[in-house]
């Protein structure tokens, strides 16, 4: 019997999340890929990451994805190829991969998708580009095809995307260079200036997680 599975792909520039259809499991890792000096592949997605401002001078620990858009196809292809086999061992045969991709892009960065797709175990593979603002409206249970005016605002490793959707398409879209990591490191910059003391972005991230989700009256306590 020939089977066709059909996976939901998002290339984050902090995390992938993959969701097969066949199995109804979401994997989401860390979007790092760690790489020695020999160009030999050491560790990848969640494995990479506890390498992440750990590793040696001839291991790098690196972002494939920047700001959201594919940076290193042949990279970025070694990371899909081994996180679809963790979510799932039967990839199947001419298997529909759904990816959720920048509203706006070159001709280049389209190829890519189908670059490292058409690659590995993969056999066959039909591909799908789905404007990002459409996935997250989903995501969220917005009724794209009932909508008449919807802003999106998606907060990105690197970079937001704010996206205004209706009648099941994106009619405005428009990139900002503030992300996560921007955040983290005006997080870094003020612990050094105020307390003199120097944290990785490890460290940053965890504290940008905690105080996101302290109670109001945990903040107020602070300021005392």
């Amino acid at each position: 019997m020939i089977i066709h599975n059909a996976y939901g792909v998002d290339l984050g520039t902090s995390s992938v999340k993959i969701y097969s259809q066949n199995t109804g499991k979401t994997l989401i890792e860390k979007n790092l890929i760690a790489v020695k000096t020999t160009r030999q592949v050491l560790a990848v997605g969640n494995d990479a990451f506890e390498m992440f401002e750990k590793a040696p001078d001839n291991i790098s620990v690196d972002m494939p994805v920047k700001s959201g858009r594919i940076a290193d196809v042949a990279e970025v292809e070694f990371v899909l190829h081994t996180l679809l086999r963790r979510v799932d061992r039967h990839l199947g045969y001419a298997p529909a991969i759904y990816f959720s991709a920048p509203v706006v892009m070159s001709e280049i960065e389209r190829r890519a998708y189908y670059a490292i797709s058409h690659a590995g175990d993969l056999r066959n593979p039909k591909v799908y580009l789905v404007d990002r603002p459409i996935c997250d409206a989903i995501s969220i249970g917005v009724p794209i095809s009932r909508t008449k005016g919807t802003m999106i605002v998606g907060l990105g490793g690197q970079n937001s995307e704010i996206s205004v959707i209706a009648n099941e398409q994106v009619i405005i879209s428009k990139e900002i260079p503030i992300g996560g990591q921007q955040i983290n490191e005006a997080i870094m910059n003020d612990v050094r200036r105020l307390e003199n003391l120097l944290i990785g972005r490890r460290t940053a991230r965890r504290l940008k997680s905690v105080l996101a989700t302290l109670e109001p009256e945990r903040r107020d306590a602070r300021k005392v």
